[in-house]
Parts: structure tokens; sequence; C-alpha cells
């Protein structure tokens, strides 16, 4: 019976009265409410459907009669309460079973161990918890067990060692939940793994060598890869887990690689010059400690349409070599300490349209052509020494030029010229200043040549007394003296002076 897309907003419970009913289909309509109990009278149901409606209420554990159910979906837009009821676990003949976002809690029965014909297991979207050591003999007696979806749960604890070594496993997904500890080696043991996913958990440790044969994985997810054999692997992600150390370079055998995402862990070192040897369409290796120059080989990645780098402890100059990745879309540098000018080439990368240098040391005049006319401020903010007009922060100084490291060299050198020749101006003017100074304080001064008298003062006043006047001016008396060298003469007396009269 199929009831889909209808707008029934309660069960039918007419449908008690068909015993052989063998499929019921009541997904996607609109009932409300609980799953009547009743249900689990219809003994001969292989297919049950309730899924995407608005039901709550806790599970009736009644469903457990239906023993000859395959397949039960009654998770997703179901918001039930309480714990998965172990009477499911008398379902032995279930194939499939999916309770997916659903809202249940609690821990999984080790009694669906007892469903020795599970091929798919959805739990994932819930509120389940439980240290995974415990699911560990559910898994053991799982043997035909080929999907496991427990992922956005609160699982925690180690992943089972076990967990693999049944030979049916095809895709596992336990990302999003709180799992701690190494990958196990025997993941993988029968090479039928094709999906794993692992991302946002506290997973760490080495590459198990376990997975480096698991030649039929082609999307890792959150997982460590082990060298030379995943020749198939399309997508690695390994990205919000505690991964640390350097980056294999084993990496670079991953010839189908498309998508490599690392960011979000504690690599650290150098980022490999291998990495020019993928031909990857999205390199992610944000929020790492990688360290050093950014090879100048990773612009052989010429399908690269995606690259972030940011929030590591890189250093050095951009490569130039990086505009030979013409199928640039996205380009994040952000918060390292990178350096020196942004080549003007990144420019001529017509299909680079979102672009992040922001908080790095870059200086230098900011390249204004070509795709750089597209980007705002916010694109190259916390570097200080970068000018230009989209910065408001105008180059009051000779441009750099492209080859910043010679720069300061000679500026040192012409700054050293100058103050030498100021020097010797200086030198110079003072040499010229003492020269003219001593000139002029020699000319200042005139010799004159006296004669020595035969006369004194004494002889003189003795002779100029008013009593000896012999003639008078307006302004002077005429005196008369004598003495033995000179004979008779006459002074003048005036006020103030003698001037002596032949």
């Amino acid at each position: 019976m199929l009831l889909t897309t209808t707008s029934l907003l309660s069960f039918p419970l007419g449908i008690l009265n068909l015993q052989k009913l063998r499929h019921l289909e009541l997904g996607g309509n609109y009932f409300y409410g609980r799953i009547p109990a009743s249900y689990g009278k219809l003994a001969g149901l292989e297919y049950l459907s309730l899924m995407g409606n608005d039901l709550h209420g806790k599970i009736p554990g009644e469903l457990g009669n239906l023993t000859s159910l395959r397949e039960i979906y009654l998770g997703n837009f179901n918001v039930f309460e309480g714990e998965i009821p172990v009477e499911l676990s008398n379902l032995v003949n279930l194939v499939h079973m999916d309770l997916s976002s659903c809202g249940l809690d609690g821990p999984i029965p080790n009694e669906l161990g007892n469903l020795k014909l599970l091929h798919t297991l959805y739990l994932h979207i819930n509120l389940l918890s439980d240290c995974m050591a415990q699911f560990q003999t559910t898994l053991q007696t799982c043997p035909t067990l080929e999907t496991l979806q427990l992922w956005n749960n609160n699982f925690t604890g180690v992943i089972p060692r076990n967990l693999g070594r049944n030979g049916k496993l095809q895709i596992l997904d336990l990302s999003s939940n709180k799992l701690t500890g190494t990958i196990p080696q025997d993941l993988c043991s029968s090479n039928q793994l094709r999906v794993l996913i692992l991302f946002k958990n506290f997973l760490f440790g080495p590459i198990p060598e376990g997975l480096g044969a698991c030649y039929s994985l082609t999307k890792g997810e959150k997982m460590v890869i082990a060298p030379r054999n995943l020749l198939k692997l399309g997508q690695l992600d390994l990205s919000n887990n505690l991964f640390s150390g350097p980056l294999p370079s084993s990496l670079s055998n991953f010839s189908s690689l498309q998508t490599l995402l690392l960011s979000g862990n504690k690599f650290s070192g150098p980022i490999p010059p291998m990495i020019g040897e993928l031909q990857v369409l999205k390199l992610d290796l944000s929020r790492n400690s990688f360290s050093g120059p950014i090879p100048p080989e990773i612009g052989n990645c010429f399908y690269l349409t995606f690259l972030d780098i940011s929030q590591n402890n890189l250093s050095g100059p951009i490569p130039s070599d990086m505009s030979n990745i013409h199928n640039l879309n996205y380009l994040n540098l952000s918060r390292n300490h990178l350096n020196q000018t942004i080549p003007k080439s990144l420019g001529s990368l017509k299909s680079l349209t979102i672009a992040d240098f922001s908080f790095n040391d870059f200086a230098g005049k900011l390249p204004e052509s070509g795709q750089f006319s597209l980007f705002n401020a916010s694109s190259f903010a916390g570097n200080p020494l970068l000018c230009g007009p989209l910065l408001n922060n105008p180059c009051n100084f000779t441009t750099v030029t492209d080859t910043p490291g010679k720069a300061p060299s000679n500026f040192k050198l012409i700054f050293a010229l100058g103050l030498l020749i100021c020097s010797l101006i200086f030198a110079t003017a003072a040499l010229i200043k003492a020269k003219t100074f001593k000139k002029s304080s020699s000319d200042s001064w005139k010799l004159t040549t006296f004669q020595k008298l035969e006369f004194t003062v004494t002889d003189i006043i003795e002779c100029v007394k008013d009593g000896n006047v012999i003639g008078r001016g307006g302004s002077w008396d005429c005196l008369p003296w004598e003495n033995a060298k000179w004979g008779r003469n006459c002074s003048k007396k005036t006020t103030g002076f003698w001037q002596q009269q032949p």
C-alpha cells in the first residue's frame, strides 16, 4: 500500500485488517502524533516507511513483532523521544534500517548484533551517545554489514579495532562525533572499503599501513592515507582532526586526486615541492603550522581552482609561478608572515574573483591593474607597509622594483654617498670660512710707528701755566715751552687735549 504526499493527519487504522499486507509506505505525509502500537500486528509486513512526517513520542516496541520485515524507515523529520527500542533486535530478517535524523538518544543496543542479515544501518543526525568500544560486539556479529552511517552524534572512545574485519564494509561515516585514538589497521582488510569519512573528531597518530593496500578506496574524508597504492582516490579530506607532522611526499602518488583538504590540523614543516605534481582542483591547507616559503612548484597545479593556505606560519614572497594557475578563482593567503611585494602578474589571472592577502608583512605599492581593480581594501588589511590609492595610503617613496631584495642595498649605498658628499662640503666650507676670518682679522690692524720723545709730561706742565700765555684764540691759548733737543716750541691749550705747534 502506497499513501505518500497526502493530506491525511492521522494514521489509518483500517489497514490492520489487511493481514497479508507486505508493503506499507506512509512517508512524506502530514501524520502527527505517535506511531500506533497496533501496527505491530501486521505480521506479514516486509517493508515499512513512516519517514518524513511529524511524529513524536517513543518508537513502540511492538514493531519488534514484525519479524518478516526486511526494510524499515522511521527517520527524517520525525522527532522521537528516548532510545532505540531493544525489541527491534527481533527483526532477524532485516536488511535495511533507517532511524536517521529523528531525535533518538542513548546507546546503541548490543542486541542489534542479532541482525545477521543487516546490510545497511543509518543512525546519523541523532543524539546517540556511547563509547564506541561497547559497539564492538555488535559489529562483530553483523558479518554482512556494508554501510554504516553514524555521523553527527555524540559517540566517544576509540574506533573498534575489529571494524572492517567482516569483509563486507564498503561505506563508513563516523564524522562529527567525539572519537579519539588512531584509525584501525584493518579497516580495509578485505579491500571492499570505498568511502571512509571521519572528520570532526579527535583522531591522531600515524598513517595506518593497512590502508596503503586499500585499492578499493575512491573517497576518503578526514582520514590518514598510507603511501603508494591508493591510485583511485579522488578526494582526500583530513581536516579538523589532530593529525601532526610533515606531509608525506607519497601524496604525489595519488594521480587521480582532485580534492585535498587538510585544514584544521597540526601539520608542520614546509609545504613539500611534490605538491606541484598533483592534478588537484581544490587544495586546502589552512589552519595548520606549515612554515617556510610557498614552493614555486605550486604553479604547476594548472587545474587548481581553489587554494587556501591561510593561518599558517608561511614566510617569504609570493612565487611569481602562481600566475601560471590560469583557472584559479579563489586564493586565500591571509594570516601568515609573507612579505615583499605582491606580484603584479597575479592580476593577469582573469578567473580570480576572490583573494585575501590580509594580515601579512607585504610592502610596497599595491598593483592596480587586472583583477586587482576588483578587490576591496579588506583583502589587504593588516599590511601597514602596503600603499596605494585603494588603501588610502599614498606611496611617498621611490617605487619598489620587482626585485625588492636589491632596493635596501641600493638605498644604503646612496645614503652613504650622500652623507660623504655632505661631509666634504661642510669641511670645505669650514676651511674657506677659517681663511676668510684670518684675512679679515689681519686687515683690521694698522701699524703706526712712533718716535721716542726727549721730554716728559712734567716739562710741559711747567710751561703751560696761565702766566706764560703769549696768544689766544676762540678756543685755545698759545703757551711757549723749551727743550734741549726740540728747542723752543709753542703748544695750543684747548678743552680736553693738547696740540703741539711747531
